[in-house]
């Protein structure tokens, strides 16, 4: 994918930094990966970190030099739960095929429960290569996947699975929200055109839900400070009154 031929990055605690000048990746790096594998959406404008046409993913796939014909390549994220003091994993990916002959690309949304093997990288996982070094066909990675992920039909059921996983209780609505709120705040020079009024309401449509029981619980806290201010102000008058007495 671009010019990443075998490329990892390595977040620490959910978070990465990446530096260098111009031209070397730092934007490419978060078009092929977020939000777009949260999103699973091809449409440039929402690939491009400044939300243009120009750039698409056939272009990521077969621009810049690119040789042969055709080219596949995968992108993913990992992700690192601990469950009963235990370490478990859940990746989500997707595989990319472009060709020459169109302006179309190819996008195979996948999701497992396990590391990917990559190139380096001690122990087990699943490989997205095979024997000889190639990308898998999308029939040899839903057998690499039996049993522990699933290579999905649509990008609406793998991004319904991400979104239940990742975000267990959030709306599908409250996840656009919060996807539209990831597109805004990854835009280059972002406080040179930053929209306060935007960015508020983007973040409070992201913000997921109050729980019901804790609204009433919150209601039922201020409807106790009215009964009590009541009855010291009762009281208050009471004294009043025998004082005058």
């Amino acid at each position: 994918v671009w010019r990443y031929y075998d490329e990892v990055f390595t977040f620490h605690r959910g978070r990465l930094l990446l530096r260098g000048p111009n031209g070397t990746g730092k934007s490419k790096a978060l078009e092929v990966l977020l939000p777009f594998l949260l999103d699973a959406s091809l449409k440039p404008n929402r690939l491009s970190t400044f939300g243009g046409n120009e750039r698409t993913m056939h272009w990521n796939m077969m621009g810049e030099g690119a040789t042969g014909i055709t080219r596949v390549g995968y992108v993913w994220l990992e992700f690192r739960t601990w469950q009963a003091g235990a370490e478990e994993w859940f990746t989500i990916g997707a595989r990319l095929q472009a060709t020459s002959r169109t302006t179309s690309v190819g996008a195979d949304f996948f999701t497992v429960r396990n590391r990917i093997r990559a190139t380096g990288r001690a122990g087990a996982g699943v490989s997205l290569v095979g024997e000889t070094g190639q990308p898998l066909a999308r029939a040899a990675l839903a057998e690499a996947l039996a049993g522990q992920g699933e290579v999905y039909d649509s990008a609406t059921d793998y991004k319904a699975a991400v979104r239940q996983t990742l975000f267990p209780g959030l709306s599908p609505q409250r996840y656009e929200a919060l996807i539209t709120a990831l597109l805004q705040l990854r835009t280059p020079k972002l406080s040179e055109r930053l929209d306060p009024s935007l960015l508020s309401t983007l973040l409070s449509r992201a913000l997921p839900p109050l729980d019901r029981g804790e609204i009433a619980e919150l209601a039922d806290g201020f409807e106790r400070l009215d009964r009590q201010r009541e009855a010291l102000a009762l009281m208050d008058e009471r004294v009043r009154v025998a004082d005058t007495l």
